[in-house]
C-alpha cells in the first residue's frame, strides 16, 4: 500500500491521468487459491515445511513452485503436497480527466478509475463518474497498539517529524526519521477523502464554496455551475493493525 510521486513512465501507464492527481496503489494476494499458473501473471507460494530452503516464492514461472505442505495438520512434511498458490494481484487507483476518453461518444466527465495487472497488461476500468479530486492521509501507529497515532501525506518523508505527530511521537519515544521503510510499516489505516461533482450543471448555480480534502490548501472555489460534495472515510489495513491489537 502506497503513495508516492507519479513518475512519467507511471503517467503513461494510466491514461488521461489529471494533473498533480494521487495514486493509491494496493497489493495483496487473492483469497482463492490457484491450480495452475497463467504464465503470464504472478503468484505467491508460501512454504509449511522447514525443510524447505526458502519459506517463500514470488515468480510467474510454474518451475519456481516448488513448495511444500504438510501432509496433515501438526504432521511431516510431505514432498508429494504443492503449497498453495495464489495470484498476487495490483491495483492503483486514480482521477482521470474522462470516463470515456476516445472515439465518438468521448467526455470531460471527472473519474475515478482502477488500473490492474492482468493476464501480462494494464488493464483500466471507470469506477465512478464524476469524482473530481481524491486525497490520501496515512495513519501512522507510533506505539504499537494497533491504532493510528497520527496521519501524514507522505510517510516516505523523513526530513522532520510532521507537525501532527510531533506529541505523539516523543510520547512514544518513535524516531520518525529512521527510515521511510519503518514508516510504511506502522501504516495501519488510510483516510479517504474525495470530491464529488454533479454529471450535470445547474444554470441557478454558482459555486463560491472551497471545500477541504485534508491537505495545506483547500480546493476552490470554482465559479462553475456544478454542485459538488466532499465525501471522507478511514480504511483500516488489518494485516498491520489487527495483528497488533491482538497481542
Amino acid at each position: 500500500l502506497q503513495v508516492v510521486p507519479v513518475p512519467p513512465c507511471l503517467a503513461t501507464t494510466l491514461p488521461n491521468m489529471q494533473t498533480g492527481a494521487e495514486v493509491l496503489t494496493v497489493s495483496y494476494v487473492s483469497g482463492s487459491v490457484t491450480a495452475t499458473p497463467s504464465g503470464s501473471e504472478y503468484y505467491l507460494q508460501r512454504s509449511s515445511c522447514e525443510t524447505d530452503s526458502v519459506s517463500m516464492v514470488y515468480s510467474k514461472s510454474a518451475s519456481a513452485f516448488t513448495l511444500h505442505n504438510k501432509a496433515a495438520a501438526g504432521g511431516a512434511c510431505s514432498t508429494s503436497t504443492s503449497a498453495e498458490l495464489r495470484k498476487y494481484v495490483e491495483r492503483s487507483y486514480y482521477v482521470a480527466t474522462c470516463d470515456v476518453c476516445t472515439g465518438a461518444g468521448a467526455d470531460t466527465t471527472p473519474t475515478l478509475k482502477m488500473a490492474e495487472f492482468v493476464n501480462g497488461a494494464i488493464q483500466v476500468s471507470s469506477l465512478v463518474t464524476g469524482i473530481e479530486d481524491v486525497h490520501y492521509s496515512y495513519g501512522v501507529d507510533l506505539d504499537n497498539n494497533g491504532s493510528p497515532d497520527c496521519y501524514v501525506d507522505n510517510p516516505s518523508d523523513t526530513s522532520a517529524v510532521p507537525a501532527a505527530c510531533t506529541a505523539a511521537a516523543a510520547a512514544a519515544a518513535y524516531t520518525w526519521a529512521a527510515s521511510a521503510t519503518a514508516n510504511w510499516a506502522n501504516v495501519t489505516a488510510v483516510r479517504v477523502n474525495l470530491l464529488s461533482r454533479n454529471l450535470d450543471s445547474t444554470a441557478s448555480w454558482t459555486d463560491t464554496r472551497t471545500y477541504d480534502l485534508g491537505r495545506a490548501a483547500v480546493n476552490g472555489p470554482y465559479g462553475d455551475h456544478y454542485k459538488r460534495h466532499v465525501y471522507g472515510t478511514v480504511a483500516r489495513i488489518w494485516n498491520t493493525g489487527g495483528l497488533r491489537e491482538n497481542q
